[in-house]
């Protein structure tokens, strides 16, 4: 019988991954069986000879015979037939969805027992392509050679992204005023001494109280504040994230110096520190204009996720791809689908394009009336107890537009950095008088 070879290919069977056509079907893995119709016609012809013994004569080889006759000619036969082939196609093209990881979206240790505080929220899911690797077969069910072909499946990389915030006092208010209050305590008249402020030297109220004033004298602002903002977000392109930058904006925007002191403008008239009403709260902010001085540093740190999808890896250790890649496929533990690959050889790899884990800190540094401008307070201002307070006021990430943590509905708090309380006890008209 002859031999007949054929090729089988797999659209034929109403699945071709690597035209992006795949089968439909509800089912997870499906079997199609198909009968192939192998008709046949076999026609044979045969060339035959006889040699036959001649016996004509008791010595025909004396008489010239060969003692022989030969005899030739052609045999033929027909069959014709149908023999069915049964083939069955195994189609696995993945799941459509994959068990996902649950992240963190909250704001943690919002200032709780320091001046620091965390928020942690999940990037802006990152699609991507995917492809597989198949296998051809040979007659004995061996595989050959691979070829990869396009995956059916989105996938989505999804990574906890996060924000640590860290403020300082570097200067502290007492620490700024303790030249003048010692130089007061020491009963010194040099004004250099006295170079933010004028306390009161009177004996009995240095006993008393811890920052006594007399009215009319100048009580400047001071304070040197800094934080830090660490950053880790996920993006398919390089930069300064948005989720950054707005944060590092809301949180300078939200440092406010607070006073009730009462001062005096150039038009002689009671004002707040701010210049608005003395009957006002007065607050400083970064919009005061020589007040409030920023400086700040940025630095940036990109790292490109590593995949490798080169070839098909049996061992999905021995494949280097980064985790987080792993994460996001089928046919590894990491993303809870290794079923896939022990029971369908089944494993996704990255089929292109690029994810960065972006790295940003920010340090800001914020300096109250760098320059020491004099703040003259009101001659007239009641004596009192008054105080001076940094503070930071609530930011409500959900209000905060085009940011990824924008999906938090809460609020880092209010928190007070810093701040002394001033007694006034008597007015610069008695020391004039």
């Amino acid at each position: 019988m002859p031999n007949v070879i054929a090729k089988i290919y797999r659209s034929s069977f109403g699945d071709d991954p690597q035209n992006k056509s795949w089968l439909v079907s509800d089912k997870e893995a499906d079997i199609i069986t198909k009968s192939l119709d192998t008709p046949y016609d076999i026609s044979v012809l045969k060339k035959y000879e006889y040699n036959t013994k001649c016996n004509k004569h008791e010595d025909c080889e004396a008489e010239g015979c060969s003692g022989y006759v030969v005899e030739t000619g052609y045999a033929s036969s027909k069959r014709s037939g149908n023999a069915p082939i049964e083939i069955n196609t195994y189609v696995y093209n993945g799941k459509k969805d994959l068990s996902k990881k649950v992240y963190e979206n909250k704001i943690s240790n919002n200032y709780d027992t320091d001046f620091k505080a965390r928020i942690l929220w999940t990037n802006t899911p990152i699609k991507f392509s995917v492809i597989r690797y198949m296998w051809n077969l040979n007659d004995r069910g061996e595989s050959i050679t691979y070829q990869s072909v396009p995956g059916k499946y989105e996938r989505e990389f999804v990574q906890q992204c996060s924000a640590d915030i860290d403020w300082n006092v570097t200067s502290s208010m007492k620490q700024d005023y303790e030249k003048a209050k010692n130089a007061a305590r020491d009963g010194k008249k040099d004004k250099a001494f006295y170079d933010k402020a004028v306390f009161a030297t009177d004996k009995n109220l240095q006993r008393n109280y811890e920052y006594p004033i007399k009215s009319g004298y100048y009580f400047n602002p001071t304070g040197t504040y800094t934080f830090e903002v660490t950053t880790v977000t996920y993006k398919n392109s390089k930069g300064e994230t948005e989720e950054h930058k707005k944060l590092v904006d809301e949180l300078i925007n939200s440092f406010r110096y607070e006073s009730n002191l009462i001062y005096i403008n150039s038009s002689n008239q009671p004002v707040n520190i701010a210049n608005g009403p003395y009957t006002d709260l007065g607050v400083l902010t970064v919009k005061d204009d020589g007040l409030i001085d920023i400086h700040k540093e940025y630095k940036n740190n990109e790292y490109r996720i590593p995949y490798y999808s080169d070839k098909p890896y049996d061992d999905e250790n021995e494949n280097k791809s980064h985790d987080f890649w792993k994460m996001s496929m089928e046919g590894y533990s990491l993303s809870g689908s290794l079923d896939s690959y022990n029971k369908y050889k089944y494993r996704e790899y990255v089929a292109g394009g690029e994810v960065y884990e972006i790295t940003e800190t920010t340090k800001v540094t914020i300096k109250v009336n760098e320059n020491n401008k004099m703040f003259y307070t009101h001659p007239k201002m009641p004596d009192g107890e008054y105080y001076v307070r940094v503070k930071l006021s609530p930011i409500n990430l959900s209000k905060i537009a085009n940011v990824e943590y924008r999906s938090i509905n809460d609020s880092l708090k209010e928190v007070i950095l810093d701040g002394i309380k001033v007694t006034v006890k008597g007015s610069i008209y008695d020391d004039i008088s």
